[in-house]
């Protein structure tokens, strides 16, 4: 794991409760889609967010962060980023990525802003072949927070 000071470059609030949120690291980095970063609050306090954006997007880190009076925990991240214009984060995370290898069918099940870590995976997916068959499953309280549906459907 690698921890690195990012600059927060863009705030951009795409729905009531979810942020879409660029930062940019100080240093190299790499990952694998569908992994996850740890926002570091304090030395005992870090937070999981899966990264939206793909190892092909060189130089800045997408994520999409859900943050309303009734998620504080996300919300304690969106006030840090807003105040400070820049946050630490131990990177990267998790078991559940995108395999070299693999060109069977995919499912992707998400929902809410866990749909970070599906887009991650899945224009990947598409950028190394654009025919795997691919279907996703996206759930979300209301229809508004299905927020990325345009890109969805520019894709099909």
């Amino acid at each position: 794991m690698t921890t690195l000071s990012c600059k927060v470059t863009s705030v951009e609030a795409i729905t009531d409760t979810v942020y879409r949120v660029r930062i940019v690291p100080d240093a190299a980095f790499s990952f694998r889609a569908g992994q996850y970063l740890m926002v570091v609050m304090d030395e005992r306090d870090k937070r999981p967010f899966s990264m939206a954006s793909t190892p092909d997007e060189k130089g800045f880190i997408e994520l999409h962060i859900g943050a309303s009076e009734i998620n504080l925990y996300a919300k304690a991240v969106m006030d840090r980023i807003l105040k400070d214009h820049q946050i630490v984060v131990d990177i990267p995370h998790g078991e559940a990525w995108l395999r070299d290898d693999e060109e069977r069918p995919m499912i992707l099940i998400a929902g809410g802003t866990g749909f970070s870590y599906a887009r991650s995976i899945l224009l990947t997916a598409l950028a190394r072949n654009p025919n795997r068959d691919i279907t996703i499953y996206w759930g979300g309280r209301e229809e508004q927070h299905l927020y990325d549906l345009c890109e969805l459907e520019a894709l099909s």
